[in-house]
């Protein structure tokens, strides 16, 4: 996984790329988890 960081105004904008999936099948079961992982994500790193 590669992730990289850019100032995005008052903000950072944050890529993650995840390669290397042996199949399509796999690489679309860890899309359908993602969205849970960034919501959880967006709430820790969220400023009050």
């Amino acid at each position: 996984m590669t992730v990289t960081f850019e100032a995005w105004g008052e903000r950072t904008l944050v890529t993650l790329v995840e390669t290397g999936f042996p199949d399509d099948a796999l690489r679309r079961e860890y899309e359908k988890g993602w969205p849970a992982f960034l919501d959880a994500f967006d709430d820790w790193v969220a400023v009050p």
